[in-house]
C-alpha cells in the first residue's frame, strides 16, 4: 500500500486541518495509507506556542499578528531557514519512521523546510504543495523545489507562472473540500422551525455575543452556535445563558467534527466573510 504523509496544522484556525481531511478522504478510497502530522509541535516548545497564539493574536492583538505576517513577507527566506533549523530533526524522524511514498504540505511555513530535509538527507520522495489561500497567498507558499504545486484559482496559477514556476509542476485544482460537505441542489424547505447556524461569525467577543442576543429574538427557531476552538467565546456564551442574559434555546458548541450535519440541517448560516471558510461551508 502506498503511503502519503500530510504536513498540516491543528490549531491555526483549523482551515489547514479541514483541507488536509478533505485530501485524506479522497485518497483513502483509492487504497492509500494516509498519515497527518501537525508540524508546529515538531519545532518544540517554540512551535507549540506559535500555534497556540494564532487565534488570540488575530482576535485580540491583530496589529501584532500583522507585524509578524509582514515580516514573513519581507524576510521570507530568513523565516524559512529558521523554521528548517527548528524542525529538521523531528521532521526527519517522522519521515524515516513512516517511510512515505509521497509528502503533501498543506501549510506554507513548512514547504521549504521539507524540501531542504529531503535534499540534505538524499531522500527521493515526491513533495506536493497544496496552496489553501484563494486570492493572494503569502510568499511562504511559493516553492520551486516542490515536484508539484496545486493552486485553487487561475489568478494564482498565472501569478506563479509569471514568478518563474515551471508550468509542468503547477496544477489549478480548485479548493480541497470534504466530500461530505456538498452544495445543496435544492432549497431546504421550512416545515416547522427555522434552523439557524452561527459559526463564530466575528473575531470580536462582544460582537459575537451581540449576534447571539439578536438571533435569539427570532421566534420559532432552532439556534446552534459553533465556537470552534475559541474557548473564551464558548465560556462567555454559556455564562450568558446561565445568567439568563441569553436564551436557553441557543445551543452552544465548541470544536465539532460533524460540521456537515450542522450545515445540512440549517436553513440560515451566519459566519465570517472569509473565503476559505465560505468555500468549506457552502
Amino acid at each position: 500500500m502506498k503511503k502519503v504523509l500530510i504536513i498540516t496544522a491543528e490549531r491555526t484556525g483549523t482551515g489547514h486541518k479541514s483541507s488536509s481531511n478533505a485530501i485524506e478522504m479522497k485518497l483513502k478510497p483509492l487504497g492509500y495509507d494516509v498519515k497527518q502530522i501537525d508540524a508546529f509541535p515538531l519545532m518544540g516548545k517554540t512551535g507549540e506556542k506559535m500555534e497556540a497564539s494564532y487565534i488570540p493574536l488575530t482576535i485580540k492583538h491583530p496589529n501584532i499578528w500583522y507585524a509578524s505576517f509582514k515580516f514573513s513577507q519581507d524576510c521570507t527566506n530568513t523565516l524559512h531557514n529558521w523554521i528548517y533549523l527548528k524542525v529538521k530533526n523531528r521532521m526527519l524522524k517522522e519521515i524515516l519512521d513512516y517511510e512515505p511514498d509521497l509528502i503533501i504540505t498543506v501549510h506554507s511555513m513548512f514547504n521549504k523546510a521539507v524540501s531542504k530535509i529531503l535534499k540534505k538527507n538524499h531522500l527521493y520522495i515526491p513533495l506536493y504543495v497544496v496552496v489553501v489561500d484563494l486570492v493572494k497567498p503569502p510568499k511562504l507558499w511559493f516553492n520551486k523545489d516542490a515536484d508539484c504545486t496545486f493552486v485553487p484559482t487561475k489568478l494564482i496559477y498565472e501569478d506563479y507562472i509569471k514568478k518563474g514556476m515551471d508550468e509542468s509542476k503547477l496544477i489549478e485544482s480548485g479548493f480541497p473540500v470534504r466530500s461530505d460537505i456538498a452544495p445543496r441542489k435544492t432549497p431546504k424547505e421550512i416545515t416547522d422551525k427555522v434552523n439557524i447556524l452561527l459559526v463564530n461569525p466575528s473575531v470580536n467577543l462582544n460582537t459575537n455575543i451581540a449576534f447571539a442576543k439578536e438571533i435569539s429574538k427570532v421566534k420559532n427557531a432552532n439556534i446552534n452556535f459553533i465556537c470552534g476552538r475559541d474557548e473564551e467565546l464558548f465560556k462567555a456564551l454559556n455564562e450568558k445563558i446561565e445568567s439568563g442574559e441569553l436564551s436557553k434555546d441557543i445551543k452552544v458548541h465548541g470544536f465539532v467534527t460533524n460540521m456537515n450535519e450542522f450545515l445540512d440541517n440549517s436553513h440560515i448560516l451566519l459566519t465570517k466573510a472569509r473565503t476559505k471558510h465560505d468555500v468549506r461551508s457552502c
